[in-house]
């Protein structure tokens, strides 16, 4: 009984382990038949994308559309990122990629055997990278925008054709991921299509470029038949025209050969000479030309076609010219030369200069009688000149002298008037009352007021007769003429100013000054006057402005200055310029001098100086220097 139990259970262990195997090996076949599923809908999938990748480059001629494509396209059957670069010379250039994969790719541009895809290009083999943040052949910085579960391991497929690589293809999985043997025959298959399509698509777009040579030559073909067609057109136009012009001329036009035969002779050319043109035309031009040039006229052109020489063609000259009466008479001739294939041609174009030349004689002759009239006006001139010399010389010493004199006694008067005046407090106490009062009011204040006024008044007109002096220096000092850099001058002035200009809190602008060739002092006296000027008539309690500017015209050059002064009035502008005649307000000091120095130099310079002014708004003073100055002013 117990060994049949035992049999029992043997017998039951034995069939306990046959299931136990027999599940294993169902489970076993179950695992192989679900990878075997699973293995065939990925190959179905990727076998029908590959179908649609297909048929899309059969239709895409597009380059960028090509690359996108086979990108996306590449990225799903791998269940990846996918993109592509193409080689341009000596770099590899990112052309198509999948967001994720143009993510990682930074560099727009990568150098032949740089990174992994330049090395794919040099070798012609495919390479792998598990570790794509931690592979050194990889750039560093494409190294560090790996995303490990999209982009951790790559897959760098060479595309070409015939040995010739045009690019490479990357499949980017997850990190440490493993592509199997069919996946890499898969991204070659591929990388094979990229090829073809990228050749397609480039040979469409040569065969576009060619096209569109083509009828751009096609177009421009036509466009020239167009062309020569209206040149054709305009050439029987303007024969036409040139042979009206020559006909209808009212100077002379004649053609001849290089031996000098008439070959044309216009209308205006038969009433210049007399000669009919049937009479003239394949007779030599020397016929119309009185002696010596109808001797020489053959041997000149000898010459000038042997040497090349010029002495009348393309220059003009006034000669003589022979009528068939035999007469001459004054002509100008211009000769010019012209080709028509291998023949040198030259046409003569000749007007009649007799009233010309008549009135040339009487202006000569009014021109010397000018002449005479300037010589006369000039000596005028200088003889007023030493009479202003005289004058200024005896305001120097004449007048001067009489002013001495008068400040001298003036002088003694104030001596005596303090010793009278020390005897007269003595014998104020012996005077009656008014008496003593008009003494003490004489001595005390009509005596001094006299003297004071004497003096005030000496001292007034010796003020007076050194400005006429200056005045008469200012017009006679000989300049030295030089480039003057106005930018400078300007500064200079501004500089000596600076004081005032930051005590009255004055905002100067210098625009671009030009160059002028003057005299250095005369230019920094008429600056340094009208500067001085607009900030000493500034308005009280208003921050002053002042502008200077210049700009070189045709004939001179203008400066201005501007300011945001106290303003003249109308009535008072005319007398701007006038020697001791001072407008406005007279609380600046000075003799109403400034200005007409400044207009005398500024004329000395062949230019003139004008100012406007409004009342309490400011004022502008305009100046102008001539370009051409006689040396010494």
């Amino acid at each position: 009984m117990d060994q049949n139990m035992a049999d029992i259970q043997h017998q039951l262990e034995m069939v306990n382990q046959q299931l136990v195997q027999r599940l294993a090996e169902l489970q076993q076949r179950e695992a192989t038949l679900v990878a075997h599923i699973t293995t065939s809908d990925t190959q179905r999938r990727r076998l029908a994308i590959l179908v649609t990748v297909a048929q899309r480059l059969t239709r895409a001629l597009s380059l960028p559309t090509v690359l996108h494509g086979i990108a996306d396209a590449t990225a799903e059957m791998f269940g990846g990122e996918a993109a592509f670069r193409l080689l341009e010379g000596e770099w590899l250039v990112r052309v198509g990629a999948t967001p994720r994969a143009q993510a990682v790719m930074v560099r727009d541009r990568v150098r032949l055997g740089e990174s992994l895809s330049g090395r794919v290009v040099a070798s012609g083999a495919l390479l792998i990278s598990t570790d794509v943040a931690n592979d050194p052949r990889i750039l560093p910085e494409h190294r560090v925008a790996v995303q490990p579960e999209r982009t951790g391991a790559l897959l760098c497929v060479p595309v070409g054709l015939e040995e010739r690589v045009l690019g490479t293809l990357h499949v980017y999985h997850k990190r440490g991921y493993v592509f199997t043997p069919d996946e890499l025959e898969l991204a070659t298959s591929l990388a094979q299509q990229a090829a073809i399509a990228i050749e397609n698509a480039r040979s469409y777009q040569m065969l576009q470029v060619h096209s569109s040579n083509l009828a751009e030559s096609h177009a421009a073909l036509r466009r020239e038949i167009a062309e020569r067609r209206q040149a054709e057109a305009a050439l029987w136009e303007r024969e036409a025209r040139l042979r009206a012009i020559v006909e209808t001329a009212v100077e002379g036009i004649i053609t001849i050969d290089a031996a000098g035969i008439i070959e044309t002779y216009n209308p205006a050319a038969e009433h210049l000479f007399g000669y009919p043109a049937a009479a003239v035309v394949g007779q030599n031009v020397k016929m119309l030309m009185p002696a010596p040039y109808h001797d020489e006229h053959d041997a000149y052109i000898g010459r000038y076609l042997q040497t090349g020489v010029r002495q009348i063609i393309g220059i003009g000259r006034e000669v003589v010219g022979r009528r068939k009466d035999g007469s001459t008479f004054p002509m100008a001739l211009a000769v010019s030369e012209m080709r028509l294939g291998e023949r040198r041609m030259f046409t003569g174009m000749v007007s009649d200069i007799t009233a010309r030349t008549q009135a040339e004689a009487a202006l000569r002759q009014a021109r010397d009688a000018l002449e005479q009239r300037v010589q006369e006006r000039t000596a005028a001139l200088a003889d007023a000149n030493e009479e202003v010399k005289h004058f200024v010389y005896i305001v120097s010493h004449d007048l001067r002298a009489p002013l001495v004199n008068l400040q001298g006694f003036a002088e003694e008067l104030r001596l005596s008037h303090e010793v009278l005046g020390s005897a007269l407090r003595d014998a104020l106490p012996h005077l009656v009352p008014q008496q003593a009062t008009e003494v003490q009011r004489v001595l005390t204040q009509d005596i001094p007021e006299a003297l004071d006024f004497i003096h005030a008044s000496v001292t007034r007109m010796d003020t007076l007769i050194q400005a006429v002096l200056q005045l008469s220096r200012v017009g006679h000092r000989a300049f030295v003429l030089e480039d003057v850099d106005m930018a400078t001058v300007v500064q200079d002035t501004l500089q000596s100013l600076a004081h005032q200009l930051a005590q009255r809190q004055v905002q100067v602008t210098v625009g671009a000054l030009p160059h002028v060739h003057a005299d250095a002092i005369a230019m920094a006296q008429v600056l340094g006057n009208l500067l001085s000027n607009a900030v000493h008539y500034l308005e009280p309690g208003r921050p002053g402005e002042i502008a200077i500017t210049g700009e070189r015209q045709d004939h001179v050059t203008v400066f201005t200055v501007r300011d945001n002064g106290r303003g003249i009035a109308q009535d008072d502008l005319p007398a701007v310029f006038e020697p001791f005649r001072r407008v406005g307000r007279q609380d600046v000091p000075g003799e109403g001098m400034g200005l007409a120095y400044v207009r005398t130099l500024v004329r000395r310079h062949g230019g003139e100086i004008t100012c406007e002014s409004t009342l309490g708004v400011g004022s502008t003073f305009r100046f102008t220097i001539a370009h051409q100055l006689p040396e010494g002013g």
